[in-house]
């Protein structure tokens, strides 16, 4: 007798473990190509953030950029600096006072800036005498910056980058946070003309001051060279 032959009882249930291999490297392909994707557009995007990043010159002085209230101001405290000094050297403690003053009667600015002298003799607290030269270096009234939109061939900026040398200078930016946009227009200006540069948040208010000399001797001996303006 003929019978017809059986048919195969299907399983319970169907067995997904291939296709589940199949889809966790799948998943794990594509996890690795958003990663490396986001990685690269960060990268690029710091790249285009820090064009041109490389170290002062050798020997090189900072000039001061103030990049503040959505303006951009050059003060290069070295020229002022040293017309108030011309003339000085070496004084005594006693002679200080004289000297500030007659620096002071020269009555020294630029665009933007104003620079005189000051003499300070303090104790603190433990009976230490220190005596000092500072620089004062305050705003004009009335004298603002420029925008990003006016920061162009024809600027004061401009004209400003044009009377130094980027072989002996370099353009330390101090930024404020409603100045990043003005800062960004200044430091690609800054760049093209070969200036290296560096900025920092602005945490000062003016008048901003310089400790010129500070000794504990009998003689003072006024510097062309402040540090950071002092907090």
């Amino acid at each position: 007798m003929y019978r017809r032959p059986r048919r195969r009882q299907r399983s319970a249930f169907l067995d997904l473990d291939s296709l589940m291999d199949i889809l966790s490297c799948l998943v794990g392909v594509m996890l690795f190509l958003v990663i490396y994707t986001v990685l690269e557009l960060g990268n690029t995007a710091f790249q285009l953030e820090m064009p041109g990043l490389r170290s002062p010159p050798p020997g090189s002085r900072p000039v001061i950029v103030v990049a503040a209230g959505g303006t951009v101001r050059v003060m290069d405290v070295e020229p002022p600096l040293r017309g108030l000094l011309a003339g000085f050297g070496t004084v005594s403690f006693a002679e200080a006072p004289e000297l500030v003053r007659r620096a002071n009667e020269r009555g020294l600015s630029d665009d933007f800036f104003g620079y005189s002298l000051s003499y300070s003799d303090r104790v603190s607290a433990i009976g230490a005498r220190s005596r000092a030269i500072e620089l004062s270096v305050a705003e004009r009234p009335g004298a603002t910056g420029e925008d990003a939109r006016q920061l162009d061939a024809g600027s004061r900026f401009a004209a400003a980058l044009g009377r130094l040398d980027p072989r002996e200078s370099w353009l330390r930016f101090a930024v404020d946070g409603e100045s990043l946009d003005v800062f960004r227009r200044a430091r690609t200006i800054a760049l093209e003309r070969g200036f290296t540069t560096g900025w920092e948040p602005l945490a000062q208010e003016f008048p901003l001051r310089y400790t010129l000399s500070g000794m504990a001797t009998g003689e003072l001996v006024p510097t062309t060279s402040p540090p950071k303006p002092e907090r």
